[in-house]
């Protein structure tokens, strides 16, 4: 039977010689399980994937995978949906100028969770 004073008899063993090569991080710090670490990975991979950084100007944009992939998921969409058609200019005919937009998408933590491009006409109010 426990007593208010006596000591609670603990539920693991522990062993002060722990193998070495088993130990994953510092021991003074808390416990993480596998499934933590899992996820914690998973986010340095997409912290690789994303540009925290919104792009000026094509140069810029151009520098960085993430919003040459982001710009190229924007062109597959025209072609998905079958918006335009690239055709030959005539002469005495108005070209319309395109401009890309750069946009980070944010979290409620302020986190970048997507890199958005979009293709835009140069509007005429």
């Amino acid at each position: 039977m426990h007593t208010f004073y006596q000591r609670y008899p603990s539920e693991h063993r522990w062993t002060k010689d722990h193998p070495l090569e088993q130990v994953i991080r510092n021991p003074s710090e808390s416990v993480r399980t596998r499934r933590q670490l899992e996820s914690d990975a998973e986010m340095c991979m997409f912290a690789l994937t994303v540009s925290r950084t919104e792009p000026k100007n094509i140069k810029e944009a151009m520098a960085n995978s993430a919003w040459i992939e982001s710009m190229q998921e924007e062109l597959h969409q025209f072609d998905r949906l079958d918006v335009w058609e690239l055709v030959d200019r005539l002469l005495c005919t108005n070209v319309i100028n395109l401009k890309w937009l750069w946009k980070n998408k944010r979290d409620e933590e302020n986190t970048v969770i997507q890199n958005k491009s979009r293709l835009v006409a140069k509007g005429y109010a």
